[in-house]
């Protein structure tokens, strides 16, 4: 009895474990972005940020650039965009360096300049969809922990947070389009995604499997009990 019984109480336990996953999105076609895009830049320009532009480009974009950097002026930054006129969506472009403190600067600035288009902040290497997949750089990953904040703070600007693959290659470049595309319909419920050459991923929470039998553990000595009063406690 007492042996049922405590398997059955770590049963449910285990019911209360949860993880992070990632499900690969179906019937998300490639298709041409289109649309009128914010695209903010670093100052400096590279490789990276040069692909990803010109793979939008070709997919029918329209795209009106800003550059950002560290010693960027919020005021001033707020002014330039202000006058960019009417735009469907804004993307956070920062691939290389550490893209932080320019992404925290347009998010204040764009409020500033009551510009109320979708901010979308684009990373790569900030989460891993699979095994085989990798966390390559902590301070992409801490973007996606700002563009949380940011969508709590700030919901009717918020659009989403897309991770790209290292290498944007044109599958890759394909789906990113295909995303941008479904943003545009007004349709389009996820804010979480990670872009592969393999499809497009969603963030989802699932259980986790329950926990492999542990050695019991015998206290000794004197052993402090809180919540003791309580059914965990007991």
């Amino acid at each position: 009895s007492s042996w049922r019984r405590r398997h059955r109480e770590q049963s449910a336990v285990d019911t209360w474990r949860y993880h992070e996953t990632w499900k690969r999105l179906g019937g998300l076609a490639p298709a041409g972005t289109g649309g009128t895009w914010l695209v903010a830049v670093p100052q400096e320009e590279d490789e990276r940020t040069a692909a990803a532009l010109a793979a939008l480009g070709a997919r029918g974009a329209t795209l009106r650039t800003v550059a950002v950097g560290a010693t960027t002026e919020r005021t001033a930054l707020a002014g330039e965009l202000a006058g960019v006129g009417p735009v469907e969506g804004v993307l956070s472009l920062f691939l290389t360096g550490d893209p932080v403190l320019p992404t925290l600067l347009l998010v204040q600035a764009l409020g500033d300049a009551g510009l109320d288009a979708p901010l979308w902040c684009l990373t790569s290497g900030a989460v891993a969809v699979s095994g085989s997949d990798t966390v390559r750089d902590a301070r992409h990953a801490q973007v996606w922990g700002l563009g949380r904040t940011a969508a709590l703070e700030q919901p009717r600007r918020w659009g989403g947070l897309i991770d790209l693959p290292e290498t944007l290659d044109d599958q890759a470049a394909g789906h990113l389009a295909g995303v941008l595309r479904q943003v545009l319909t007004g349709r389009w419920e996820e804010d979480q995604l990670a872009v592969r050459a393999s499809g497009v991923f969603a963030r989802r929470l699932e259980h986790a499997p329950a926990r492999a039998a542990t050695r019991r553990w015998s206290p000794r000595g004197t052993v402090l009990i809180t919540g003791g009063t309580g059914a965990l406690g007991g």
